[in-house]
């Protein structure tokens, strides 16, 4: 299934290297618990995606696509309530390891609609980590275009910020920076 993508020989990296379809149930628990459920990921070039139906309590999607048929990861989906406690746990997990807190991490699990999530965790840790950061993504005005005030905020606080994600995931940044400190995280 996925080629040029050593995962090593951990059973997650089995259920990977195995492919969804034939790989045990037991051995996409553990690929949900140590990997967040990614599976892997081609590059263009290497093959073409093809879906897989459902194996037990899971299932399996492909994120990352860019539009193309050659292209993307292969992430878990769970289908069940057992699945979803497992897949919860995985990424919380994975998100502590980026530097989050449990509390930190489980509280952006839980945030209700949070685009791109899975993607700015690791920068949602960034910005806990430097206070100077938090307070400029507390100041945020959570919008972007005309009249909004975020170009002002962005001169006021370029200085401070150790990264420059584009301005929708900037905004959807400071939605969770916000929510988290919000929720008691902060």
């Amino acid at each position: 299934m996925v080629k040029g993508n050593e995962m090593g020989t951990s059973s997650a990296a089995k259920a990977a290297n195995l492919g969804f379809s034939s790989a045990s149930v037991a051995d996409l628990d553990t690929c949900a618990l140590e990997q967040a459920g990614q599976l892997g990921g081609i590059g263009s070039g290497y093959e073409f995606r093809t879906d897989y139906p459902a194996n037990g309590d899971w299932g399996a999607r492909w994120i990352a696509t860019f539009g193309m048929v050659n292209c993307g990861r292969l992430v878990l989906v769970p289908l069940s309530a057992r699945t979803r406690k497992i897949f919860r746990t995985g990424t919380i997990r994975l998100w502590v390891r980026s530097g989050l807190t449990e509390q930190q991490a489980s509280i952006l699990y839980d945030m209700p609609y949070a685009k791109y999530r899975f993607e700015l965790a690791s920068f949602v840790a960034v910005v806990f980590q430097n206070r100077n950061e938090l307070i400029a993504y507390m100041a945020h005005p959570l919008s972007f275009g005309p009249g909004s005030g975020r170009l002002e905020w962005y001169e006021k606080y370029k200085p401070v910020l150790s990264f420059e994600p584009t301005v929708p995931r900037e905004v959807e940044l400071a939605k969770m920076v916000w929510y988290v400190v919000r929720m008691g995280g902060g």
